[in-house]
Protein backbone atom coordinates (compact mmCIF):
# COMPACT_ATOMS: atom_id res chain seq x y z
CA UNK A 1 0.00 0.00 0.00
CA UNK A 2 1.30 3.39 -1.52
CA UNK A 3 0.44 6.75 1.00
CA UNK A 4 0.12 10.01 -1.16
CA UNK A 5 -0.12 13.13 0.98
CA UNK A 6 -1.34 16.37 -0.69
CA UNK A 7 -1.04 19.76 0.92
CA UNK A 8 -4.11 19.22 3.69
CA UNK A 9 -2.98 15.97 4.01
CA UNK A 10 0.64 17.06 5.59
CA UNK A 11 -0.61 19.73 7.38
CA UNK A 12 -3.20 17.47 9.01
CA UNK A 13 -0.34 14.98 9.29
CA UNK A 14 1.73 17.59 10.99
CA UNK A 15 -0.98 18.80 13.39
CA UNK A 16 -1.34 14.65 14.65
CA UNK A 17 2.00 14.32 15.30
CA UNK A 18 2.50 17.82 16.93
CA UNK A 19 -0.61 17.19 18.72
CA UNK A 20 0.30 13.74 19.91
CA UNK A 21 3.90 15.17 21.01
CA UNK A 22 2.15 17.80 23.05
CA UNK A 23 -0.02 15.26 24.80
CA UNK A 24 2.86 13.44 26.12
CA UNK A 25 4.56 16.19 27.55
CA UNK A 26 1.25 17.48 29.77
CA UNK A 27 0.32 14.18 30.24
CA UNK A 28 3.54 13.70 32.01
CA UNK A 29 4.66 17.61 33.16
CA UNK A 30 5.01 17.75 36.80
CA UNK A 31 5.25 21.08 37.24
CA UNK A 32 2.54 23.26 37.85
CA UNK A 33 -1.35 22.71 37.83
CA UNK A 34 -1.03 18.50 37.42
CA UNK A 35 -4.77 18.12 37.08
CA UNK A 36 -5.14 20.75 34.62
CA UNK A 37 -2.25 19.74 32.60
CA UNK A 38 -3.52 15.97 32.41
CA UNK A 39 -6.89 17.02 31.33
CA UNK A 40 -5.39 19.25 28.57
CA UNK A 41 -3.07 16.52 27.76
CA UNK A 42 -6.22 14.25 27.54
CA UNK A 43 -7.64 16.43 25.27
CA UNK A 44 -4.43 16.82 22.98
CA UNK A 45 -4.72 13.04 22.93
CA UNK A 46 -7.94 12.52 22.08
CA UNK A 47 -7.57 15.64 18.92
CA UNK A 48 -4.95 13.57 17.64
CA UNK A 49 -6.86 10.27 17.24
CA UNK A 50 -9.08 12.31 15.36
CA UNK A 51 -6.86 13.40 13.17
CA UNK A 52 -5.30 10.01 12.81
CA UNK A 53 -8.82 8.93 11.78
CA UNK A 54 -8.87 11.54 8.91
CA UNK A 55 -5.47 10.38 7.90
CA UNK A 56 -6.54 6.85 7.79
CA UNK A 57 -9.35 7.43 6.08
CA UNK A 58 -7.80 9.62 2.96
CA UNK A 59 -4.81 6.63 2.74
CA UNK A 60 -7.88 4.33 2.22
CA UNK A 61 -6.37 2.24 4.92
CA UNK A 62 -9.51 1.24 6.15
CA UNK A 63 -10.20 -0.54 2.63
CA UNK A 64 -7.74 -2.96 3.84
CA UNK A 65 -8.43 -2.83 7.76
CA UNK A 66 -12.24 -1.88 8.27
CA UNK A 67 -11.82 -3.58 11.59
CA UNK A 68 -10.27 0.07 13.10
CA UNK A 69 -13.31 1.77 11.93
CA UNK A 70 -14.94 4.01 14.30
CA UNK A 71 -12.05 3.45 17.25
CA UNK A 72 -12.69 7.56 17.62
CA UNK A 73 -16.42 7.12 18.28
CA UNK A 74 -16.54 7.08 22.16
CA UNK A 75 -13.95 9.65 22.59
CA UNK A 76 -15.67 12.14 21.08
CA UNK A 77 -18.18 11.79 24.56
CA UNK A 78 -14.48 12.79 26.19
CA UNK A 79 -14.54 16.15 24.63
CA UNK A 80 -16.87 18.19 26.83
CA UNK A 81 -15.82 16.69 30.04
CA UNK A 82 -11.93 17.39 28.97
CA UNK A 83 -13.53 20.99 28.41
CA UNK A 84 -15.26 21.68 31.68
CA UNK A 85 -12.11 20.15 33.82
CA UNK A 86 -9.58 21.80 32.59
CA UNK A 87 -11.16 24.93 32.95
CA UNK A 88 -12.31 23.97 36.22
CA UNK A 89 -8.45 23.06 37.35
CA UNK A 90 -7.33 26.31 35.90
CA UNK A 91 -9.90 28.69 37.99
CA UNK A 92 -10.46 26.75 41.09
CA UNK A 93 -8.06 25.93 44.08
CA UNK A 94 -7.86 22.87 44.91
CA UNK A 95 -10.36 21.23 42.76
CA UNK A 96 -11.33 17.63 43.46
CA UNK A 97 -13.03 15.21 41.11
CA UNK A 98 -15.79 13.73 43.34
CA UNK A 99 -17.37 10.56 42.70
CA UNK A 100 -20.18 11.91 40.93
CA UNK A 101 -18.08 13.70 38.80
CA UNK A 102 -17.39 10.38 37.26
CA UNK A 103 -20.86 10.97 35.72
CA UNK A 104 -19.49 13.32 33.38
CA UNK A 105 -17.84 10.25 31.74
CA UNK A 106 -21.23 7.96 31.42
CA UNK A 107 -21.88 9.02 27.87
CA UNK A 108 -17.97 7.47 26.67
CA UNK A 109 -18.91 3.93 28.17
CA UNK A 110 -22.50 3.94 26.37
CA UNK A 111 -20.86 5.22 23.10
CA UNK A 112 -18.60 2.09 23.39
CA UNK A 113 -21.13 -0.40 24.22
CA UNK A 114 -23.70 0.53 21.53
CA UNK A 115 -20.52 0.30 18.75
CA UNK A 116 -19.22 -2.72 20.47
CA UNK A 117 -21.62 -4.50 17.83
CA UNK A 118 -20.27 -2.74 14.99
CA UNK A 119 -17.11 -3.49 15.74
CA UNK A 120 -17.81 -7.40 16.47
CA UNK A 121 -19.76 -7.09 12.73
CA UNK A 122 -17.63 -8.78 9.79
CA UNK A 123 -15.19 -6.97 7.04
CA UNK A 124 -17.93 -6.77 4.82
CA UNK A 125 -20.54 -4.85 6.56
CA UNK A 126 -17.88 -2.67 7.57
CA UNK A 127 -16.87 -2.27 4.05
CA UNK A 128 -20.80 -1.39 3.40
CA UNK A 129 -20.42 1.21 6.16
CA UNK A 130 -17.33 3.12 4.02
CA UNK A 131 -19.43 2.79 1.12
CA UNK A 132 -22.31 4.72 2.75
CA UNK A 133 -20.52 7.92 3.47
CA UNK A 134 -18.62 8.09 0.85
CA UNK A 135 -21.98 8.25 -0.90
CA UNK A 136 -22.68 10.86 1.44
CA UNK A 137 -25.56 8.68 2.75
CA UNK A 138 -24.21 8.14 6.03
CA UNK A 139 -26.34 5.38 8.74
CA UNK A 140 -28.70 6.73 10.95
CA UNK A 141 -27.14 5.57 13.85
CA UNK A 142 -23.73 7.76 12.85
CA UNK A 143 -25.76 10.65 12.31
CA UNK A 144 -27.17 10.60 15.72
CA UNK A 145 -24.16 9.84 17.26
CA UNK A 146 -22.68 13.04 15.73
CA UNK A 147 -25.24 15.34 16.58
CA UNK A 148 -25.79 14.13 20.21
CA UNK A 149 -21.85 14.86 20.53
CA UNK A 150 -22.34 17.86 19.12
CA UNK A 151 -24.94 18.82 21.79
CA UNK A 152 -23.02 17.79 24.63
CA UNK A 153 -19.93 19.10 23.56
CA UNK A 154 -21.67 22.94 22.63
CA UNK A 155 -23.40 22.28 26.34
CA UNK A 156 -20.02 21.37 27.76
CA UNK A 157 -18.59 24.86 25.95
CA UNK A 158 -21.23 27.22 27.34
CA UNK A 159 -20.71 26.30 31.10
CA UNK A 160 -16.73 26.18 30.42
CA UNK A 161 -17.29 29.74 28.94
CA UNK A 162 -19.68 30.92 31.83
CA UNK A 163 -17.08 29.62 34.43
CA UNK A 164 -14.13 31.68 32.50
CA UNK A 165 -16.22 35.08 33.18
CA UNK A 166 -17.42 33.81 36.35
CA UNK A 167 -12.90 33.81 37.47
CA UNK A 168 -12.61 37.22 35.49
CA UNK A 169 -15.05 38.77 37.64
CA UNK A 170 -13.79 37.40 40.96
CA UNK A 171 -10.50 38.57 40.11
CA UNK A 172 -11.65 41.81 39.57
CA UNK A 173 -13.08 41.66 43.04
CA UNK A 174 -9.93 40.15 44.80
CA UNK A 175 -7.09 41.94 43.54
CA UNK A 176 -5.79 44.95 42.24
CA UNK A 177 -4.07 43.82 39.30
CA UNK A 178 -4.93 41.28 36.79
CA UNK A 179 -2.92 39.56 34.16
CA UNK A 180 -5.28 39.57 31.57
CA UNK A 181 -3.15 37.30 29.44
CA UNK A 182 -5.05 34.34 31.85
CA UNK A 183 -8.28 35.06 31.09
CA UNK A 184 -7.39 35.61 27.27
CA UNK A 185 -5.93 32.00 26.96
CA UNK A 186 -8.68 30.83 28.41
CA UNK A 187 -10.94 32.22 26.35
CA UNK A 188 -8.85 31.40 22.93
CA UNK A 189 -8.78 27.61 24.67
CA UNK A 190 -12.70 27.72 24.53
CA UNK A 191 -13.08 29.73 21.30
CA UNK A 192 -10.92 27.11 19.37
CA UNK A 193 -13.11 24.68 20.28
CA UNK A 194 -16.48 26.73 19.57
CA UNK A 195 -14.04 26.63 15.79
CA UNK A 196 -14.40 22.73 16.09
CA UNK A 197 -18.47 22.52 17.32
CA UNK A 198 -19.12 25.01 14.07
CA UNK A 199 -16.95 23.25 11.71
CA UNK A 200 -18.79 19.99 12.83
CA UNK A 201 -22.58 21.31 13.09
CA UNK A 202 -21.28 22.51 9.53
CA UNK A 203 -20.84 18.99 8.18
CA UNK A 204 -24.04 17.31 9.62
CA UNK A 205 -26.06 20.70 8.18
CA UNK A 206 -24.40 19.93 4.58
CA UNK A 207 -25.64 16.46 4.05
CA UNK A 208 -22.14 14.80 5.02
CA UNK A 209 -19.86 16.15 1.67
CA UNK A 210 -17.44 13.87 0.98
CA UNK A 211 -15.06 16.51 2.72
CA UNK A 212 -16.72 16.14 5.75
CA UNK A 213 -13.62 14.95 7.59
CA UNK A 214 -11.28 17.68 6.38
CA UNK A 215 -13.75 20.38 7.53
CA UNK A 216 -13.72 18.57 10.84
CA UNK A 217 -10.31 18.18 11.21
CA UNK A 218 -9.89 22.04 10.74
CA UNK A 219 -11.03 22.50 14.10
CA UNK A 220 -8.84 20.05 16.04
CA UNK A 221 -5.80 21.76 14.19
CA UNK A 222 -6.94 25.22 15.20
CA UNK A 223 -6.65 24.09 18.92
CA UNK A 224 -3.59 22.10 18.44
CA UNK A 225 -2.02 25.27 16.76
CA UNK A 226 -3.28 27.91 19.82
CA UNK A 227 -1.77 25.36 22.05
CA UNK A 228 1.90 25.16 20.50
CA UNK A 229 1.39 28.91 19.88
CA UNK A 230 0.76 29.83 23.56
CA UNK A 231 3.43 26.96 25.09
CA UNK A 232 5.90 29.15 22.90
CA UNK A 233 5.14 32.39 23.39
CA UNK A 234 3.49 32.50 27.19
CA UNK A 235 4.77 29.00 28.86
CA UNK A 236 3.77 30.48 32.53
CA UNK A 237 -0.09 29.48 31.47
CA UNK A 238 0.55 26.27 31.98
CA UNK A 239 1.96 26.18 35.28
CA UNK A 240 -0.22 28.34 37.82
CA UNK A 241 -3.23 30.28 37.69
CA UNK A 242 -3.20 33.95 39.69
CA UNK A 243 -6.38 34.80 42.12
CA UNK A 244 -7.85 31.24 41.55
CA UNK A 245 -11.56 30.78 43.14
CA UNK A 246 -12.84 28.56 46.22
CA UNK A 247 -14.34 25.35 45.54
CA UNK A 248 -18.61 26.67 44.94
CA UNK A 249 -19.77 25.06 48.19
CA UNK A 250 -17.20 27.68 49.73
CA UNK A 251 -17.88 29.94 47.50
CA UNK A 252 -21.60 29.85 48.62
CA UNK A 253 -20.34 29.73 52.73
CA UNK A 254 -18.75 32.91 51.86
CA UNK A 255 -22.37 34.34 50.28
CA UNK A 256 -24.30 33.58 52.85
CA UNK A 257 -21.27 35.29 55.32
CA UNK A 258 -22.00 38.32 53.00
CA UNK A 259 -25.53 38.57 52.79
CA UNK A 260 -25.90 37.93 56.77
CA UNK A 261 -23.84 40.62 57.78
CA UNK A 262 -25.68 42.31 59.68
CA UNK A 263 -24.04 45.86 58.85
CA UNK A 264 -26.46 48.62 59.29
CA UNK A 265 -26.10 51.60 56.19
CA UNK A 266 -24.45 54.12 59.07
CA UNK A 267 -21.75 51.16 59.32
CA UNK A 268 -21.27 50.62 55.88
CA UNK A 269 -20.40 54.38 55.33
CA UNK A 270 -18.46 54.47 58.54
CA UNK A 271 -16.45 51.49 57.24
CA UNK A 272 -16.32 53.34 53.82
CA UNK A 273 -14.77 56.32 55.56
CA UNK A 274 -12.37 54.86 57.07
CA UNK A 275 -11.43 52.78 53.82
CA UNK A 276 -11.17 56.03 52.11
CA UNK A 277 -9.11 57.78 54.68
CA UNK A 278 -6.62 54.62 55.22
CA UNK A 279 -6.08 54.61 51.08
CA UNK A 280 -5.17 58.37 51.22
CA UNK A 281 -2.51 57.81 54.48
CA UNK A 282 -1.03 54.41 53.84
CA UNK A 283 -1.44 54.61 50.17
CA UNK A 284 -1.59 50.64 49.95
CA UNK A 285 -2.46 51.45 45.89
CA UNK A 286 0.84 51.85 45.28
CA UNK A 287 1.85 48.13 45.68
CA UNK A 288 0.99 46.42 42.76
CA UNK A 289 0.52 42.89 44.59
CA UNK A 290 -2.51 44.51 46.85
CA UNK A 291 -5.40 41.88 47.10
CA UNK A 292 -8.89 42.35 49.12
CA UNK A 293 -7.23 39.98 51.70
CA UNK A 294 -4.45 41.80 52.48
CA UNK A 295 -6.35 45.14 52.20
CA UNK A 296 -8.62 44.02 54.79
CA UNK A 297 -5.96 42.63 57.26
CA UNK A 298 -4.57 46.58 57.16
CA UNK A 299 -8.18 48.07 58.07
CA UNK A 300 -8.78 45.09 60.83
CA UNK A 301 -11.76 43.92 58.81
CA UNK A 302 -13.50 40.44 57.52
CA UNK A 303 -12.48 40.55 53.85
CA UNK A 304 -16.50 39.94 52.89
CA UNK A 305 -17.41 42.86 54.53
CA UNK A 306 -14.68 45.20 52.74
CA UNK A 307 -15.86 43.51 49.57
CA UNK A 308 -19.90 44.60 50.71
CA UNK A 309 -19.03 47.98 51.38
CA UNK A 310 -16.99 48.49 48.17
CA UNK A 311 -19.69 47.10 45.82
CA UNK A 312 -22.67 48.71 47.83
CA UNK A 313 -21.72 52.11 49.01
CA UNK A 314 -18.59 53.15 46.83
CA UNK A 315 -20.79 50.64 43.85
CA UNK A 316 -17.02 49.40 42.41
CA UNK A 317 -14.99 46.14 42.72
CA UNK A 318 -12.26 45.78 44.48
CA UNK A 319 -9.79 46.07 41.49
CA UNK A 320 -11.14 49.54 40.09
CA UNK A 321 -11.30 51.05 43.73
CA UNK A 322 -7.61 50.59 44.10
CA UNK A 323 -6.90 51.67 40.21
CA UNK A 324 -9.00 54.66 40.53
CA UNK A 325 -6.53 56.04 43.62
CA UNK A 326 -3.61 54.70 41.24
CA UNK A 327 -5.21 56.95 38.39
CA UNK A 328 -5.27 59.94 40.54
CA UNK A 329 -1.64 59.39 41.38
CA UNK A 330 -0.68 59.29 37.75
CA UNK A 331 -2.21 62.11 36.86
CA UNK A 332 -0.02 64.14 39.50
CA UNK A 333 3.02 62.61 38.28
CA UNK A 334 2.19 63.41 35.13
CA UNK A 335 1.31 67.30 35.77
CA UNK A 336 4.55 67.58 37.72
CA UNK A 337 7.26 68.73 35.86
CA UNK A 338 9.35 67.00 38.48
CA UNK A 339 8.19 63.72 36.56
CA UNK A 340 9.13 64.86 33.15
CA UNK A 341 11.91 63.04 32.29
CA UNK A 342 9.86 59.85 33.18
CA UNK A 343 8.00 57.75 30.65
CA UNK A 344 4.58 57.25 31.14
CA UNK A 345 5.54 53.54 31.61
CA UNK A 346 7.59 53.89 34.45
CA UNK A 347 5.02 56.11 35.93
CA UNK A 348 2.33 53.32 35.86
CA UNK A 349 4.69 50.82 37.45
CA UNK A 350 5.44 53.77 40.05
CA UNK A 351 1.87 54.00 40.89
CA UNK A 352 1.18 50.30 41.68
CA UNK A 353 0.60 49.04 37.98
CA UNK A 354 2.06 45.81 36.72
CA UNK A 355 1.27 46.43 32.94
CA UNK A 356 0.93 48.84 29.81
CA UNK A 357 -2.58 47.91 28.83
CA UNK A 358 -3.40 47.51 32.52
CA UNK A 359 -2.37 51.39 33.14
CA UNK A 360 -3.80 52.58 29.77
CA UNK A 361 -7.23 50.69 29.83
CA UNK A 362 -7.80 52.17 34.09
CA UNK A 363 -6.91 55.82 32.76
CA UNK A 364 -9.22 55.79 29.91
CA UNK A 365 -11.91 54.47 32.21
CA UNK A 366 -11.33 57.35 34.58
CA UNK A 367 -10.25 59.91 32.71
CA UNK A 368 -11.37 60.01 29.61
CA UNK A 369 -8.21 60.13 27.42
CA UNK A 370 -4.99 57.53 27.46
CA UNK A 371 -1.99 59.09 29.83
CA UNK A 372 0.08 60.06 26.76
CA UNK A 373 -2.96 62.32 25.59
CA UNK A 374 -3.28 63.82 28.50
CA UNK A 375 0.47 64.77 29.01
CA UNK A 376 0.28 65.94 25.32
CA UNK A 377 -2.67 68.16 26.78
CA UNK A 378 -0.83 69.74 29.53
CA UNK A 379 2.23 70.59 26.88
CA UNK A 380 -0.06 72.32 24.76
CA UNK A 381 -1.80 74.17 27.46
CA UNK A 382 1.30 75.22 29.01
Amino acid sequence: MTLTFDIPGLVISYGFFLGLSLAVVFLLLRRGNRKANLFLGGLLLVFSMFLLHEILWEQAVYERFPHWLRFTSPLGFLIGPFIYFYVKACTEEEMHLHRKAWLHFTPVLLDAGYTLSFWLSDKADKLDYVRAIERADPPLDLTIAVALKLLVSGLYLGVSIRKVRQYSRHVRNQASNHDRRFTRWLYAFCFSHLTSFALLRIVVCTGWDLYYLILSSLGFLAFVFTVQVTAFTMPGIFYDFPQQMQEPERMRQEQAKYQSSGLTGEQKQQIAQTLEEHMQEARSYLDPELTLAGMAEQVDLPAYQLSQVINEVLGQNFMDFVNRYRVEEAKKRLMDPQYDPFTVLAIAYDVGFNSKSAFYSAFRKFVGKTPTAFRKSLTVRA
